[in-house]
């Protein structure tokens, strides 16, 4: 190959060198600087935004804290304040029944001492019924047998036995209290009819005079 000489200037090469390195280094001076300073302006901006986002994050968390507390005193609230209204409710109900089982003894003790009262007039009403039954039952008697007396030709005397009837549950027939048996004779004797109450003997084990009796047919029957 022929040798081709190349033109080549190195003073140019390095003026050029040199124009690039004054231009880099003016570069450097005019723009590096403000770069940097933007970037770490920029970087503080982001930090601070970062930052408050940290504050704004660490004061949500703090609300959301608050606020389930809030929530979880107001849930205990409404606890006590079932539980309170509970416990009244369970109060209003005793309070009511322990009333309505005062009214309800109170309605029976009424209804007992008036059904006492009326059993007592009854008794009452019935006592003199018996008191005036026996007096005429006795002034009755007493007139028939002065009656026979009177026509009879001899002076033999009448004497009245008062025996008093001896229950028998099939009859229904009840003995006569003695005050009732005692005013039947007085009466006959003030009318001079001899009167004797006869006492009755084994009516406490049905064996009186009439419950044998009744006792024995019914066996037969």
């Amino acid at each position: 190959m022929n040798n081709i000489p190349l033109n080549i200037d190195w003073q140019q090469i390095l003026l050029h060198l040199l124009n690039f390195a004054i231009l880099a280094g003016g570069l450097y001076l005019l723009l590096y600087k403000p770069v940097k300073a933007f970037m770490a302006k920029r970087e503080g901006w982001y930090q601070q935004q970062a930052d408050e986002a940290e504050k704004t994050r660490q004061e949500a968390e703090a609300l959301k804290a608050a606020a389930q507390a809030q929530a979880d005193a107001a849930a205990e609230e409404a606890k006590a304040i079932r539980v309170q209204a509970r416990e009244d409710a369970q109060a209003d109900v005793r309070r009511l029944k322990e009333e309505a089982q005062a009214q309800a003894a109170k309605i029976l003790t009424d209804a007992q001492a008036a059904a006492e009262s009326s059993r007592r007039k009854v008794m009452e009403e019935t006592q003199h019924q018996v008191k005036e039954l026996v007096s005429a039952a006795a002034e009755k008697l007493a007139q028939v047998l002065n009656s026979h007396l009177r026509s009879r030709t001899d002076t033999m005397p009448i004497h009245v036995n008062l025996i008093p009837v001896n229950p028998v549950a099939e009859t229904g027939f009840e003995k006569s209290g003695k005050p009732a048996l005692h005013r039947f004779a007085a009466i006959l004797e003030s009318r001079g009819i001899r009167a004797t109450v006869r006492r009755t003997l084994g009516a406490d084990i049905n064996a009186s005079c009439g419950q044998l009796r009744r006792a024995h047919a019914k066996e037969e029957t």
